[in-house]
Order: C-alpha cells, then structure tokens, then sequence
C-alpha cells in the first residue's frame, strides 16, 4: 500500500515557498518521486529577474511548471496601477490555465500552500475531482484560504489559535514547517574582523524597498557600534541592490568592512546568516517569525500593512507577546530615525542579556520555542498520505 501512494503523482503548489520546500523535501525522503512544482518564475509583475521560488526549486530536479494567475493589489499608486491592471487580467487566465495543467499532468493530490496560485489550482482540483490539501501559515484567516477552504479536502494550520477559522471535521492542528537546516546550532562562520553585534536585516524573498532605502538613511551612523548583513532582494523594479552596492562604496573605509550586501540567500548561507545574527529587521511573514521564535532573536517588524486582514502585524504581535519583538507601524511619511530608534533599543536589550521587558533574555527564548511543532512538516506529509 505504501509503495502504490508514492508512485501516485503529487504536485505542489509554492505559494509560501519555505513550507512547500520543506514538504518536497520530506515527501522525497520518504520515497516519493514524482512530484510536480507549480510557482512563478518571476516574484513580481514586470520584474525581469528569476524568482528565488524559480532558482531554488530547479537546485531540487523537481519538474518546475509556471503558472501566471492574477491577484487583487490592496494598495494602489500611480507606479503600481500598471501591474495591478495587468494581474486583473490575469484573474481569469489563471483558472483556465490551472485546468490545463491539471487535465495534462494529473496528479492524484495537489497540495497547496496558499498565495494567488493556490486558488484557481485548488478550485479547478475540486471542479474536476482531483484531491486538494492547503496549509494556512499565518495566525488569521488570509483571503485566498478562506475561499481555498471551501473547496480542499483537507486543510493544515500552523497555530491551534486558527482551528476556529475553518471546518472542524477536515482541519488538523499541524504547525508550520522548519527546513532542517534551519534548527538553532553554533555559529560556524565569522563574517567580520570584530566582536561587534550582528544586525541581519530582510524582507522576505522579495526584499523590501521600504526597509531597504531608510536603511540607507542610517546605515553609517549604525555601523559605528554593529555589524549588518543586508539581504536586499532581487528586483529590478527598485533596483535595491545596486544601490546598496552603492552605499556600500561610499561608505568610509573604516567601516564599510562592517556591511555585508546580498541580493539573497538561502539554504546553508541563509541558516548561517541567522544564527550568526544577533538581532533583525525584518518585515513579519509567518515563516520568518517562525524562525526567529525558534532562534530566540530579538528582532524589530515592520509588518506589511497592505496585506490580507492586516495578517503580518497579528504575526508580528506573537513575537512582541513573548518579549523578542519590537513593532514599527508602517506608514508612508515614516522616517528612516524611527527604525534607527528601534534597532538601538533592541540593541540595548541585547547588550543588558534581557528581552524588551526587560526579563532575562533566556526566559523569553523558552517561552518562544513552545509556539514551534518541530514535527510540522512530517504531519502535514501524514495528511497527504491519508488523501492518497
């Protein structure tokens, strides 16, 4: 019986891509091998660049299969209205292009992990009888799945708080999955000539430009007492990059050895940025917080504030309750000083060995670690095997 479910062809859905990856990773492990991956090769609408989805997926010899399908923007300016028009039309192409995919590659079970992908191909899964399993990464209940829930078979959560959002007779409590070769561990690598703190600063697979160019505004005050490393992202819509490269060589000499740029990182690089790091910037995705719950960082967010049901501060919020997180509010007149003073109050705390209560840092780190089931990714697996 066992044999017969991993011939069974399985095809997953990106979405959230940290997830997905640690569920491809499992399923393979565990014998299956015809696994079909449906993403983006591309992050953003016009953006020319490979999304890291697209790059990382192909390291894995997983058939990858392109699927563009709009989204609903939440906010709109005169730079964005052009894309946001684009993914309107996208919409409808979408589900006809799920169908396609559906109806050539056959899978016995698509396994979702939310974002505009997930819809049309869970929709079209369910109109034509093919079996559906999504997973739900934030705290509350995101758009996309609260439409997705209709139609699945069977729906994962990653906090006990979410069960209340969906169907009770087909939603299992399975936590949120952590790449193995994220778990906490020594630090392996020095980056830098001092004993300085390290300040890692992110904002999700695609960067952000709202953290990236305020950054800029600080960085050479900053660098006086820490060390950051900089993960910018890789679009070339913002061109964030480059122009962090640029900062990075006006910088005096003295202390322009203390920044590290990188338009991204991932696998061994990004588990050792993290571990080396001693407090970060980051916005508030669900995976991201996972990981610093796990690792204990003391961190500052700055939540999206465009996304769906306001889910990234609610994420953020878990954080701040066990005492590691500082939130900043997003708004459009914020001035780069508001992160400066963020940064250097979770910098003091640091320094003192105390969270942002100013409790032993140590009490924080063990209260975070109980929001994390390290056996997420085996169980949502379990789930699959049952559809199968």
């Amino acid at each position: 019986m066992e044999k017969e479910k991993q011939n069974k062809k399985i095809a997953i859905v990106g979405g959230h891509l940290t997830p997905a990856l640690a569920v491809l990773n499992e399923l393979k492990d565990q014998g299956f091998g015809d696994i079909i991956w449906i993403g983006t090769k591309y992050s953003q609408t016009r953006n020319t660049n490979v999304s890291l989805e697209y790059q990382v997926v192909q390291k894995t010899n997983t058939p990858f299969i392109t699927l563009k399908a709009g989204k609903l923007w939440r906010k709109y300016t005169l730079k964005t209205l052009l894309p946001a028009l684009q993914n309107l039309i996208l919409i409808p192409y979408g589900f006809i292009k799920a169908f396609q995919i559906l109806v050539k590659h056959k899978p016995a079970v698509v396994v979702s992990f939310g974002g505009h992908l997930a819809l049309p191909m869970v929709f079209v899964a369910k109109m034509i009888g093919i079996k559906s399993i999504t997973h739900e990464q934030t705290v509350v209940l995101g758009l996309t799945n609260k439409i997705i829930s209709k139609y699945a078979d069977t729906i994962c959560v990653s906090w006990e708080n979410s069960l209340k959002f969906f169907p009770k007779e087909k939603t299992v409590f399975t936590g949120l999955p952590i790449r193995e070769e994220l778990l906490p561990k020594a630090h392996e690598i020095k980056y830098f000539n001092n004993d300085l703190p390290i300040l890692l600063v992110m904002g999700g697979n695609q960067g952000s430009n709202t953290i990236n160019w305020r950054l800029s505004k600080i960085l050479p005050d900053l660098l006086k007492t820490i060390n950051v490393i900089h993960l910018t992202g890789n679009s070339t819509l913002t061109h964030d990059y480059r122009r962090a490269i640029e900062t990075k060589s006006d910088l005096e000499p003295t202390i322009a050895n203390r920044y590290i740029v990188k338009e991204n990182a991932y696998f061994e690089e990004y588990a050792n940025y993290l571990n080396t790091s001693d407090i970060v910037l980051s916005r508030a995705g669900a995976n991201a917080i996972s990981e610093f719950l796990l690792h204990g960082k003391l961190s500052v967010l700055i939540p999206i504030p465009w996304a769906s049901n306001n889910e990234q501060l609610k994420n953020a919020k878990m954080l701040e309750e066990t005492g590691l997180g500082l939130v900043i509010e997003q708004y459009d007149e914020m001035p780069p000083v508001e992160i400066y003073n963020g940064i250097k109050k979770v910098l003091e705390a640091f320094t003192k060995n105390e969270d942002l209560f100013g409790n032993k840092l140590s009490v924080a780190k063990d209260k975070a670690k109980n929001y994390i089931k390290l056996d997420a990714t085996k169980n949502i697996v379990e789930e699959i095997k049952k559809l199968l």
